[in-house]
């Protein structure tokens, strides 16, 4: 599975949110989290996963859209 980080970081920056805040708030170090989002978060974990869906109150299709992407490449 891989992560469509286009679109997360979007709704990151939609929210206002530096990257280094968000990734505190999900309980990730920002350094890991900039080492995972060049890797397309494929190690995210499913806690995190949720705790990005509470911080950026996703409803439930935008977060299908981020963490259910399907890479056509």
């Amino acid at each position: 599975m891989q992560v469509n980080v286009d679109l997360l970081v979007k709704k990151i920056e939609d929210c206002n949110m530096s990257m280094d805040n968000f990734a505190r708030a999900i309980g990730m170090n920002p350094s890991t989290f900039y080492r995972q989002k060049s890797k397309g978060f494929l190690s995210m974990s499913i806690g995190q996963m949720h705790s990005t869906v509470d911080v950026l109150n996703l409803p439930i299709e935008e977060a299908k859209n981020i963490f259910l992407f399907e890479n056509s490449h």
